[in-house]
């Protein structure tokens, strides 16, 4: 919890500062991701203390739920998990053209651009002030 204090008053430092947007940018996603960290250990720490808490019977959605994850589960996942590892190679296959797709649609000269930044960047860092 030190560490993440820490973090933040260094941060906080930085926001206060003024020292321009991009610094304040980047000290507000580095806030965001120290409480969000912080949050998540909160969670996964009480966790484990709910295993006390006993319910006499689950509730029809609770039923429900797990039996529909259940079927999920055991059929339709299942049947495509193991088409994907007997078929490997056309899986492999399939993600590789999906990465060769998803390239050609980046580096496309078709694409329209807006700034004065390279072909592959579409947007500006520094964007110069008007």
């Amino acid at each position: 919890m030190t560490p993440a204090l820490d973090g933040l008053a260094g941060f906080g430092r930085d926001m206060r500062a003024g020292m321009g947007a991009l610094p304040f940018d980047l000290a507000v996603v580095a806030v965001a991701f120290v409480i969000a960290g912080a949050m998540e250990v909160g969670l996964s720490l009480l966790g484990p203390g709910t295993h006390g808490l006993s319910y006499d019977e689950p509730t029809f959605a609770r039923r429900a739920f797990d039996a529909g994850f259940a079927w999920f589960r055991d059929h339709p996942f299942r049947a495509f998990v193991s088409l994907a590892y007997h078929w490997r190679y056309v899986t492999v296959a399939l993600a590789v053209s999906a990465l060769i797709v998803a390239a050609g649609f980046v580096f496309s000269p078709r694409r329209k651009r807006r700034t004065s930044a390279p072909r592959f960047i579409s947007m500006q860092a520094f964007p110069r002030p008007r």
